[in-house]
């Protein structure tokens, strides 16, 4: 979870709950942590049958030490489902925090001495609420998106990860449907100045795109990777039927970034128009 998120349940009761699913039943771990693993909150559930969905609920008072957590956008808080655990890492001190890094208990299933054993989870939720006061430890809380809307939920999403391709089609290079799209086209150069000696090929100078905005503002300058029509990693450069690249994005910063293509080479054409994808990542 990232700090800014983080500080507003910091110090906190809450619950956490969602349904686990393993081939294999017995008592594992549930870690809270922060960053570094320096303050730890260890406690277990037991998955009862093998193979069956099961609802697990866990009531937890968050930390109230102010060291060591971050409140910024930088990740600050995380939960951590162990499977397996060797002792080094094995606690006594249960539903308690600890400065130290520990992720269970001598009771820890070892599920991965088990061939082909499968773990699944589902419907994780971090409600904040206090669920031990009287009577509301019974109460049953329906599972909810956080954006409550798919359009709301994507939009969370994309503070972390987004893409210019179609929400179903995955970022790839090629000139198939989704694909080639034109998504930075507008920028036509119509009288550039050729640049320096030729020697067989003809480039112009600079050609700068317009500016490429995200969807929603990004936690930080995201990474970026760029898909065109015809090489991996390259943007499409169309001069009257002619593919060039490959070119930069640069001046990424939370909001957007330009792409920019320099030296044109192989065409005496005074015209080009950019094109091409991305992805932009600024996962915790």
């Amino acid at each position: 979870m990232e700090g800014l998120d983080y500080s507003r349940i910091h110090a906190k009761k809450v619950r956490i709950q969602f349904w686990a699913k393993s081939s294999v039943s017995g008592t594992y771990g549930f870690v809270i942590a922060n960053t570094n693993d320096t303050r730890t909150y260890v406690t277990t559930f037991t998955i009862n049958a093998s193979a069956t969905w099961q609802k697990v609920v866990l009531d937890v008072q968050l930390d109230t030490v102010t060291a060591n957590w971050v409140f910024d956008n930088t990740h600050a808080f995380q939960i951590n489902f162990i499977l397996s655990c060797g002792s080094s890492f094995q606690t006594s001190n249960v539903n308690q925090w600890q400065s130290a890094e520990f992720f269970s208990t001598a009771a820890q299933t070892q599920w991965a001495t088990t061939s082909s054993a499968t773990f699944q989870i589902d419907q994780v939720m971090i409600i904040p609420q206090d669920f031990t006061l009287g009577g509301a430890a019974n109460v049953d809380v329906p599972f909810q998106r956080a954006g409550r809307t798919i359009q709301q939920e994507l939009a969370m999403c994309q503070r972390y990860y987004t893409k210019s391709f179609p929400l179903l089609t995955a970022p790839q290079n090629g000139s198939g449907s989704g694909i080639w799209t034109g998504l930075f086209a507008g920028t036509y150069i119509s009288s550039c100045t050729r640049a320096g000696p030729t020697n067989g090929f003809d480039g112009f100078n600079q050609i700068v795109g317009r500016e490429v905005t995200f969807p929603v503002s990004m936690r930080t300058a995201p990474t970026l990777v760029a898909y065109g029509t015809n090489a991996s990693n390259w943007f499409a450069y169309d001069t009257n039927g002619v593919v060039f690249g490959p070119a930069t994005m640069s001046g990424a910063c939370d909001r957007s970034f330009t792409p920019t293509l320099g030296a044109l080479i192989g065409t005496t054409t005074a015209q080009a128009q950019m094109g091409g994808h991305y992805t932009a990542d600024a996962e915790l």
